[in-house]
């Protein structure tokens, strides 16, 4: 009998401590405001253009998610979509650079508005040829 509740104990054991990272009430995404671009200001149809996006995180839990883009003919909106990923994270605001990428099918002007605030936004500008 003994052996029986043993067995038992250590079954119940493992199956509570088996986590499930689907369920990880420990991740968030939220929308992290840019504070600086680097962009070249001209381009070339067809040939990528990259922009230097950096972004703050307020722990040492958050990171790069996704951009959310808007597009509105050759303007475009973009907002920087943070993860934050365990229960545990030093409390230090930190700036994380990723990069944006962009590919020209067409000529002309384009326009990069990314989100810096509630309503604010750096404005960067590119010359396509």
């Amino acid at each position: 009998m003994r052996k029986y509740f043993l067995i038992l104990f250590v079954f119940v054991a493992f199956v509570r401590c088996n986590k499930d990272d689907s369920n990880n009430k420990c991740t968030t995404l939220e929308i992290a405001y840019v504070n600086d671009v680097q962009a070249p200001e001209t381009g070339a149809v067809g040939e990528d253009i990259e922009m230097d996006v950096s972004f703050g995180v307020r722990n040492s839990c958050g990171s790069f998610a996704d951009f959310i883009q808007q597009q509105n003919e050759n303007t475009r909106i973009i907002e920087v979509k943070a993860k934050y990923e365990g229960c545990v994270c030093l409390q230090v605001a930190e700036t994380i650079t990723t990069t944006y990428t962009y590919n020209p099918s067409l000529p002309g002007d384009y326009e990069f508005k990314f989100k810096s605030g509630e309503d604010e936004y750096i404005t960067v500008s590119i010359a396509v040829f």
